[in-house]
This record gives structure tokens, sequence and C-alpha cells, in this order.
């Protein structure tokens, strides 16, 4: 299972999640994209698009009934899809997500191209720190095709493990 969230409001971690999930079925991947409902209401994903809406404890409780290495049980999602991916959506807006670490395989971490060096990316990190050592990727969103990326920056996050 792969959790995404995003560092801050806007960041587009949802454009990121939907764009992993179509490209996970387009290589002939079994995928579904949960995303966490928020307090505010929202419009219904249509019929057909793979796309789940579920609250933070529904998503507990399917994600919860095996542990992260096969065999599964019959009944638990991991065993039908060869991809979940569960789009948090901001910490800022839903830091309660921060949770669904314990059953990811996978945290990927979308940050708007002004954010890569802020306190929110450290804050995730030490958020996550809590719920063991899940590899982490970062993903620096709407970067202008113009700018070049530091390698000293790179260092800096300190995000790979």
């Amino acid at each position: 299972m792969a959790l995404l969230l995003s560092v801050e409001g806007g960041a587009g971690g949802s454009t990121v999640a939907r764009s992993l999930n179509r490209s996970a079925v387009k290589n002939g991947i079994l995928s579904v994209l949960i995303e966490m409902e928020s307090r505010r209401a929202e419009a219904a994903p249509r019929q057909g698009s793979g796309i789940i809406k579920a609250d933070l404890p529904s998503i507990v409780e399917l994600l919860g009934a095996s542990s992260k290495s096969p065999p599964y049980p019959p009944d638990d999602i991991r065993a039908d899809f060869g991809l979940i991916i569960v789009d948090a959506s901001s910490l800022a807006l839903q830091p309660a997500a921060v949770a669904l670490a314990a059953h990811a395989d996978l945290v990927i971490l979308v940050a708007g191209e002004g954010a890569a060096n802020s306190a929110a990316i450290g804050k995730a990190r030490a958020d996550l720190s809590g719920y063991g050592s899940v590899p982490t990727a970062l993903v620096v969103n709407r970067v202008a095709v113009d700018a070049t990326v530091r390698g000293a920056q790179g260092e800096t996050l300190g995000l790979a493990s």
C-alpha cells in the first residue's frame, strides 16, 4: 500500500495520486485509489473511476485486516489488488492520517516547489517516524520547467531510506 500525503494544502497530492493510479492501470496492474474524506462535503467520484472515498476509521479497518506480508487472509484487500493507493490529503487538514503509515509499504510526501526546504517536510518526517521505518519518497510538484535542482537540497532533506 502506498500512502500519499501532501505536506501542505494545494501541493497537488490528489493529482499525483490519480496519476499514479492511472499509470498503474495503463500498465496492467489492478489498482485502487482510496481518497480519504475530509470534513467538508466533496463531489462523489464518477462510477467506474476506480476511486473510493472513505473516512479514516474505515481505511484503518480495511487495511488492518492483516499484516504486511503474504499470504493474506481471503477478506484482505491486499489480496485483491496489485497496488493500493491511499490519498490522505494534506497533513495540515488531516493530521491523524499519519497513523496510516503503520499499514504502508511506501509513503509518498508531496510538496510544492516553494516548500522543498520547509519545516512542513521536517514535521511530516518527524510525525511518520513514530510508525516505524517506512520507505519515504518526496515528490516536488509544480516545479518550473527552467528550474534547477541543487544536489545540496536533496541532501538536506535526507529522504532516501
